[in-house]
């Protein structure tokens, strides 16, 4: 079965946004206007309302069916900011099927299938982690 989902991974208040079309089998990446969209001041109602309305448009705009989120951790070494858990939060009120993706869960699945991220020259490396939770959740 075919489909359009978008990986989002989130660091320091920026959501890194990959899409691919298909299946795991017959795999492209769409090319996109920008690969990021940030949430600069998350103590401000303007420009949370701006982020929303900036990540809701980039989703219509590409056709998105489904959304999978890298899930940020929520203790240890590597707890997600609170910027993270709100751009979450945003996008999980949004009327997509939005999927969040604990990172032991794509590093499970890595292990046992390939992820053929080296076919795909268009992608930057800040973009892997978002491509490794789009092609999990591709295949769902």
């Amino acid at each position: 079965m075919s489909t359009r989902a978008c990986g989002i991974s989130i660091s320091g208040g920026k959501a890194t946004l990959v899409i691919l079309d298909g299946n795991r089998d017959d795999l492209k990446v769409i090319e996109t206007d920008f690969k990021k969209i940030e949430l600069d001041d998350d103590t401000n109602q303007d420009l949370i309302k701006s982020f929303y309305t900036a990540v809701e448009d980039f989703f219509k705009q590409y056709q998105i069916e489904s959304i999978y989120i890298k899930k940020g951790n929520t203790s240890g070494k590597f707890t997600a900011g609170s910027k993270s858990f709100k751009i979450e939060a945003l996008i999980q009120l949004m009327p997509y099927k939005v999927e969040l993706v604990p990172p032991q869960t794509i590093a499970s699945f890595e292990k046992k299938n390939e992820i053929p991220i080296n076919k795909f020259d268009e992608l930057f490396k800040y973009q892997v982690d978002a491509f490794k939770v789009a092609f999990y959740g591709i295949g769902m």
